[in-house]
């Protein structure tokens, strides 16, 4: 790799008048450019507009000094020169790309000024060669990063797509007329679902703690509600239901048409460069998938594992079944603690009786 991430991050001190994510997306932005010479090539030919020939390295830097005035990024290629400024929110200031122009005049044969802001209404300055907004700079790197071999062992780009997701920097969503529709009752349904499980707890507390066999607890957080049981995650345990599944980046079982309720295995940070290829775990999935042949209900199993990059390591395991289909048919609360007991009891005794879980969950167990 050119340099490392963290160090680039932590280089870029923030100067008056610059917006600190600004400065944040600029950083992991060029260092992707730096570690990824075929995406760097699909981002040149974006901000050119047309297919180049690129014959020696591709060099990317920031924090340049263009005679006391410093464009976000350069990018340099067979003596070819992309002045690169990019805005999240903010508007240019007075006569930015025009002093970046003169330099660029003075010192450069060949060079294009590119802009990238997040609206097509920051294109305010007749100085750029090229307006881009960073919707344009995610189409490109999502269709890198889905089609390219280069990507397949890279975990910061699919980060660096969340990042600018996150921050309103990708591509629009319309507002969907199903969402519009169901949404007085969709928004319910997480105040409908704790309802149950405090219902569970206060009138089947004992039941319940007869199936997790140690002390469990509530769990309302990272888009999943219920319980999390087995304190330490060496693995840990948690039964319920994974109503936002941005978190744990995990398809519904049935799309949109409904959330899961999972049993999910859960594992500390600690352990995470040792379990994926640990023989006791492998056992233990193998062990898994026949259980679950065996029950009396349809679970599905979801193994990270089986799924490709851009998975969540914390929780690599979903045993699950549609919520809908678990819930089918019951009209009560009565109706529906009954059924959520009747999947619960059906899986997770027989999941604690392993001896490749009892192994995990040793204090001798390390990895």
């Amino acid at each position: 790799m050119a340099d490392d991430l963290l160090v680039s991050l932590r280089k870029y001190i923030p100067r008056e008048g610059k917006n600190p994510i600004e400065n944040f997306v600029t950083e992991a932005f060029s260092w992707i450019l730096k570690n990824n010479d075929s995406l760097a090539k699909l981002i040149i030919k974006k901000m050119l507009g047309h297919e180049v020939e690129i014959k020696g390295d591709i060099r990317c830097s920031t924090q340049v000094n263009f005679s006391g005035v410093y464009p976000d990024m350069l990018i340099e290629f067979d003596n070819k020169v992309i002045i690169s400024e990019h805005k999240v929110w903010a508007e240019l200031h007075d006569n930015q790309i025009e002093n970046y122009r003169r330099h660029a005049e003075e010192n450069f044969d060949d060079f294009k000024i590119i802009l990238i802001t997040a609206t097509p209404a920051q294109h305010s300055s007749k100085a750029t060669d090229v307006d881009l907004c960073w919707s344009d700079i995610y189409e490109v790197i999502k269709s890198w990063n889905a089609t390219s071999e280069d990507s397949s062992s890279d975990t910061i780009v699919p980060s660096f797509l969340r990042l600018l997701r996150d921050e309103g920097l990708g591509p629009a969503e319309p507002i969907k007329f199903a969402s519009i529709r169901n949404y007085n009752y969709v928004k319910n349904l997480p105040y409908e679902v704790k309802d149950l499980l405090t219902f569970i707890e206060n009138k089947y507390g004992e039941r319940l703690d007869k199936i997790i066999t140690e002390e469990s607890r509530r769990q309302d957080a990272w888009g999943r509600y219920g319980f999390s049981f087995l304190a330490h995650w060496n693995p840990g345990l948690f039964i319920g239901f994974l109503l936002d599944e941005k978190d744990h980046r995990v398809e519904p079982i049935a799309g949109m048409s409904s959330p899961d309720f999972s049993l999910i295995v859960d594992f500390d940070k600690r352990y995470h460069s040792g379990y994926p290829k640990d023989e006791t775990y492998l056992e233990f999935k193998k062990e898994l998938k026949s259980i679950i042949d065996s029950t009396t209900y349809e679970w599905d199993m979801y193994d990270i594992a089986n799924h490709g990059k851009g998975q969540n390591i914390w929780h690599p395991i979903h045993i699950r079944v549609p919520m809908s289909e678990l819930f089918k048919g019951a009209e009560d609360i009565e109706m529906q603690t009954q059924r959520f007991f009747d999947y619960i009891e059906d899986l997770i005794p027989p999941i604690l009786k392993l001896d490749t879980f009892k192994s995990m969950r040793s204090d001798v167990f390390t990895y």
